[in-house]
């Protein structure tokens, strides 16, 4: 099945009741080529936010993950992949308290880089509180990579280095209520040597390092991303948009191969409940 088809096919309807605004997530896992930043997921990212030319949306851009010598850089490059889609693109770091930005814009985008470093400075910034606001009050939510692992309970579950000791708490956002790992590679991973010739790395799966994380915490199931796939959550509803299949992991159980949503749709409700269990 093609991508297009994918997203044409599976895309969750609204649901919402009057009185309770649905949350809307895309959480993007990266894998953009060279020279195409998101490119394969500008037709999620432009339906998810319902823009177009004739109808343009603002996005409140997050950039924090990355160095802040790169933040001018990030700002064109969104702009440049978004513009074509009626998306305009305003960065965060162009304002001393980017939290008044939420009542101006239609949408957030959080994108890609060090998580630790992204969740340092949501939270010195007191964006952190601020956006999880706006998402429980229906402002669509999209993030890539770091943005997307942001989304979670936790950001217990990133590939990335701790470049950030001081971090008092691994909390994230909260408002998908299950773990990912984005990037995620089952099996080993393969490299080439000096001769050429490609080398197992015989380090630590991502299954590995997951069966890990359940050892502390087997109450938290986690989802394994792969690269060019995303998982959009509107209300309850839950969908896997891509052409490779999301790997759901549980604590004594094999792993599940998902590529249709209902299984994770059916685990939203029960994990959004009070007592999901969180890092201190």
């Amino acid at each position: 099945m093609s991508e297009e088809n994918v997203v044409a096919s599976s895309w969750p309807e609204r649901v919402a009741s009057a009185d309770k605004p649905s949350i809307k997530l895309l959480l993007l896992s990266g894998g953009s080529l060279p020279g195409q930043p998101h490119g394969y997921a500008l037709e999620w990212v432009k339906k998810h936010f319902d823009a177009s030319p004739n109808a343009p949306k603002n996005i409140l851009s997050i950039p924090y993950a990355q160095a802040p010598k790169d933040w001018d850089k990030n700002a064109e490059v969104e702009k440049r992949a978004f513009r074509l889609l009626g998306i305009n693109i305003i960065s965060a770091h162009t304002v001393d308290d980017p939290r008044k930005l939420l009542d101006k814009v239609d949408d957030v985008f959080v994108t890609g880089g060090n998580t630790f470093r992204l969740l340092k400075k949501l939270k010195e910034t007191g964006l952190l509180s601020a956006i999880q606001e706006k998402v429980r009050t229906g402002i669509p939510y999209a993030g890539t990579s770091a943005g997307t692992i942001v989304a979670c309970p936790t950001i217990m579950n990133s590939n990335d280095m701790n470049i950030i000791p001081d971090l008092e708490s691994l909390n994230a956002l909260g408002v998908f209520p299950v773990q990912i790992n984005a990037h995620h590679i089952r099996g080993h991973a393969y490299y080439p040597d000096e001769t050429g010739n490609y080398m197992c790395h015989n380090g630590e799966t991502r299954e590995d390092r997951i069966e890990e994380f359940h050892e502390e915490h087997p109450t938290m199931p986690v989802i394994g991303l792969p690269e060019r796939t995303a998982i959009r959550m509107v209300g309850n509803m839950v969908e896997v948009l891509g052409n490779k299949p999301a790997w759901l992991y549980q604590a004594g159980k094999e792993p599940i191969s998902i590529t249709d949503g209902k299984i994770l749709s059916a685990l939203v409700p029960a994990l959004s409940a009070p007592g999901v269990e969180r890092c201190a």
